[in-house]
């Protein structure tokens, strides 16, 4: 809250390449660029928004950070990522499911001093469960297609990252947090992972 005004803050950090600015630009319309190859947030990008509910207008300002991990250390933008987690009332780390999550646990724990207070909401979104992607299985298909929603083989995949995703982050002085597996592109886990952020 500032002066009066009803604002919420939400930061998004995660590895290059994990689709943040997409799940941004699905969630609130916005249009950060985006690009599968390069990387395409070099500094800190915002967008407010206004969202309606029965409490009334709330500004809403989304905060798109580099990725992490591009470089060696993360020196170069750590700048950026203090400043967002100042500003922070909901954290939301995107995370995927064939990658480490060491590089992330690092910048949390660089984090813990810069939140504006223990309230801070976390949330891990869980994102491209629909990546056929995965090295040594040929005959891996992740989606359903027909009803859009993760296969079974995607599902037994999900439910195992699940237990890894908790088992690194449960120490992370951001509890409680939740985790909600999207698919961007198919619009798979977009609502519940709205609903949740702007709680």
């Amino acid at each position: 809250m500032i002066s009066g005004i009803n604002t919420h803050n939400i930061v998004f950090l995660g590895q290059t390449g994990f689709g943040k600015s997409s799940l941004i630009n699905i969630l609130f319309g916005s249009h950060f660029n985006t690009d599968p190859l390069v990387s395409c947030t070099k500094e800190l990008y915002s967008v407010t928004t206004i969202q309606k509910s029965k409490e009334g207008e709330r500004l809403v300002t989304v905060y798109d950070t580099p990725g992490i991990g591009e470089f060696s250390n993360n020196s170069i933008y750590q700048s950026y990522y203090n400043l967002a987690a100042a500003l922070a009332d909901h954290i939301v780390l995107v995370v995927t499911l064939d990658r480490t999550d060491s590089t992330s646990q690092d910048l949390l724990a660089s984090l813990k001093s810069f939140l504006k207070s223990n309230s801070v909401k976390f949330t891990i979104a869980l994102n491209r469960i629909d990546s056929n992607g995965v090295k040594n299985e040929t005959n891996y298909n992740s989606w359903d297609v027909e009803n859009n929603t993760p296969s079974n083989e995607c599902l037994r995949k999900i439910e195992k990252r699940l237990v890894t995703i908790k088992e690194n982050y449960e120490d992370a002085d951001f509890l409680p947090f939740e985790i909600i597996p999207v698919s961007a592109i198919r619009n798979y886990g977009i609502k519940e992972l709205r609903e949740r952020i702007l709680k």
